[in-house]
């Protein structure tokens, strides 16, 4: 077939790639549900490179899937979203990802044969060396603006593809033809699959933080010399809430005239678990029998204790601290220094060390 002949094929309406090719864009939903479940279920135990192959054939799956969600707009010559994906696949996994995904489109588009095979092939390897370009760009702020330019980058990297369609004529024409439509919806592809990517990069970036601050914190807690508990105020932070909205002002005073409001506020209280050293001081063989022993521990102040307590609450205070008298399990008296946190949110109430 020569150029011409070629040439003359192309019948598809431009904005009717342009829709078809939107259309499609919910490959990206399979895509982004897949690098979602390798970025949390692969074992991080994994060796880096074979986790970037890994990914490699994965994103090299879903391009071969895209390549069969396709407008011909020529005999032998198809335009889809593979280009898109390959160049996020680099963006997102790094050199070895890239060159797997695009050695996976670039065999498949040869299989699949016709005049767009070699520029299908082309096209590829230019994806994924801007997204390689892309992912050595890359700080940790992908910004929707950051997100935009790459995906412009991309557009100008790989479009010179189409020049390649049997001869620089048909090529020339064939991209004048496709350039807005193409380019349209190649721009929708990457942008929206490029934020969705990066919003999955930083809630697994969080999550690792906090399960490394939990790793710490469970160190430190388990560790430490110092009795320490991690108690849930909720509850009671809630019953304090609710008396403050029923127009009680004067804290001290209400419970003066209602004797019984302390006791209901301290079982309100539970303590979610208490440390090592705790259980040494108090001489405990284990958990479960210190914190069903809490009332015991405290001499009769505990009334007092819970109700400065409530009081400091009530007041706003960030802490409160105290020093008191406590019992041993064998009766010994212990003289200790408690200090207790008071955050003001509930979710931090929940467990107030």
């Amino acid at each position: 077939m020569n150029s011409r002949q070629l040439e003359g094929l192309i019948m598809v309406p431009d904005f009717s790639v342009f829709v078809s090719l939107v259309n499609n864009i919910s490959i990206f939903i399979v895509l982004i549900a897949g690098y979602a479940y390798f970025s949390t279920y692969l074992p991080k135990s994994i060796d880096p490179s074979l986790r970037d192959v890994l990914l490699g054939v994965f994103f090299g799956l879903i391009t071969i899937g895209a390549m069969h969600i396709f407008i011909p707009i020529a005999e032998g010559v198809r335009v889809d979203q593979r280009n898109a994906i390959i160049t996020l696949a680099g963006a997102f996994g790094g050199p070895v990802t890239a060159i797997v995904c695009a050695i996976f489109a670039g065999t498949y588009r040869v299989y699949l044969g016709g005049a767009g095979a070699l520029a299908g092939v082309v096209a590829a390897f230019l994806a994924a060396s801007v997204g390689i370009f892309l992912y050595r760009m890359r700080d940790g702020n992908d910004s929707a603006l950051k997100i935009a330019f790459g995906a412009i980058l991309a557009i100008i990297v790989i479009i010179p593809s189409f020049l390649v369609i049997v001869d620089l004529e048909t090529g020339w024409s064939i991209l004048k033809r496709m350039f807005v439509p193409w380019g349209s919806a190649m721009f929708i592809g990457l942008f929206f699959g490029g934020l969705m990517l990066a919003r999955e990069d930083l809630r697994l970036k969080v999550e690792n933080e906090i399960t490394r601050s939990e790793a710490r914190f469970k160190n430190l807690f388990e560790s430490s010399e110092i009795s320490i508990w991690n108690a849930d105020l909720l509850a009671a932070f809630r019953e304090l809430k609710r008396l403050r909205k029923e127009g009680v002002k004067d804290f001290r005073q209400h419970v003066q005239e209602n004797h019984h409001l302390v006791a209901d506020l301290a079982r309100m209280i539970s303590v979610n678990n208490v440390n090592p050293a705790s259980l040494t001081l108090f001489k405990f063989r284990n958990e479960k029998e210190l914190i069903s022993s809490i009332s015991r521990l405290f001499s009769p102040d505990y009334h007092e204790f819970c109700l400065n307590v409530f009081c400091a609450i009530w007041d706003g205070e960030k802490h409160y601290r105290t020093e008191t008298l406590m019992r041993a399990s064998d009766g010994e008296e212990l003289t200790v220094i408690i200090f207790l946190p008071l955050p003001d949110t509930e979710e931090l109430i929940q467990n107030t060390p």
